[in-house]
């Protein structure tokens, strides 16, 4: 298949069009982060702690929650042992 010479020009300001956009997208997105004000990173530590906490506190439920179950399938096992 031919392409005229307006079909290929016009494919590849289509293409450029398309990098230089992609190109100002990237370039607009990244951005400086500014360093944090003492507060703003207290508070920043703090929210990260708490998430922590929270985390650990689930795990903890959680593992609790296992070694029931796991006591009560062994006291099962006992009962039915006896039977």
């Amino acid at each position: 298949m031919r392409y005229t010479a307006k079909q290929m020009l016009s494919a590849i300001q289509y293409w450029l069009n398309s990098c230089m956009r992609a190109v100002e997208f990237m370039t607009k997105t990244i951005k400086p982060i500014k360093p944090l004000t003492p507060q703003q990173a207290r508070i920043a530590s703090l929210k990260q702690q708490k998430e922590r906490a929270g985390k650990l506190l689930k795990a903890e439920k959680d593992r609790q929650k296992q070694q029931k179950a796991t006591q009560q399938i062994q006291q099962a096992n006992k009962t039915l042992r006896k039977l």
